[in-house]
C-alpha cells in the first residue's frame, strides 16, 4: 500500500483553515501531519499564509513607542540579533527584557519559563524548574522587565528590576486591582535611575 506524504496531505486550503481559523500554531500542525515544524512554517510560507503578529511582538512594539515618547533612546535588539540575551537597549546601557499579555478574568498571566519540549539545556544563565520546563535566570541577562498589560481601551506597564523576582517563579501574575506591584505601575523613572 503506498504511503500518503505529509506534503501531499498538507493543501494551501487546509493549512490556510488550520492556521487562520482554527488558530493552530505551527508546532499544532506539524504534530498533526507528524513532521518538523519548520517544514510547516516553509510551506506556509510558500503558500503566502502570513505569520501571525504575536502578543509578544505587539508588546515590545508598544514597549518601544513608549520608551521613545518617554525620551528614552531604544534600539531594539531582536531586530539586529534573534538570540539577543535580551529585548532592548535603552539609553546605551540599560538591558531590557519584555513580557506582554492580555487581559484573563481578572489577571494577565506572563510566561517566564519555557516548555521542557524546547529543548533548551541548562546553563550559567538558565536552571530546569522541577517541573521540567527551563527558566532564563533574568537577573544576569537583564537588567530590567517591562510587563506590557495589553488592555481593550488603555495599556499598562510595569517596570520591574529583574532582581526582584524570584528564579523560579515560571509565571508572574498580575492581578487587576491588587497592590503587590503598584510601585512598580508606569514607572519610567526607575529607568533613568538604572
Amino acid at each position: 500500500m503506498p504511503t500518503i506524504s505529509a506534503s501531499s496531505l498538507m493543501n494551501e486550503r487546509l493549512l490556510t483553515y488550520l492556521y487562520t481559523q482554527s488558530n493552530k500554531t505551527d508546532r499544532e500542525i506539524a504534530e498533526f501531519f507528524n513532521v518538523d515544524r519548520t517544514f510547516v512554517t516553509k510551506v506556509r510560507a510558500e503558500f503566502g499564509v502570513d505569520a501571525r503578529i504575536t502578543t509578544g511582538y505587539i508588546g515590545e512594539q508598544k514597549a518601544i513607542k513608549k520608551l521613545r515618547s518617554k525620551g528614552f533612546r531604544v534600539k531594539d535588539m531582536n531586530a539586529r540579533d534573534k538570540l539577543s540575551p535580551f529585548d532592548l537597549l535603552v539609553n546605551g546601557r540599560v538591558k531590557i527584557e519584555v513580557k506582554s499579555a492580555k487581559r484573563v478574568g481578572n489577571r494577565f498571566s506572563f510566561a517566564l519559563s519555557e516548555q521542557a519540549s524546547r529543548n533548551c539545556k541548562e546553563s550559567d544563565e538558565r536552571i530546569v524548574l522541577t517541573t521540567g520546563r527551563t527558566k532564563k535566570l533574568f537577573s544576569k541577562t537583564c537588567d530590567y522587565f517591562i510587563f506590557v498589560c495589553i488592555g481593550d481601551v488603555e495599556d499598562v506597564y510595569y517596570i520591574i528590576p529583574s532582581h526582584a523576582l524570584e528564579d523560579d517563579i515560571p509565571t508572574l501574575n498580575i492581578r487587576v486591582g491588587t497592590l503587590k506591584f503598584e510601585r512598580f505601575k508606569n514607572n519610567w523613572e526607575l529607568l533613568r535611575k538604572g
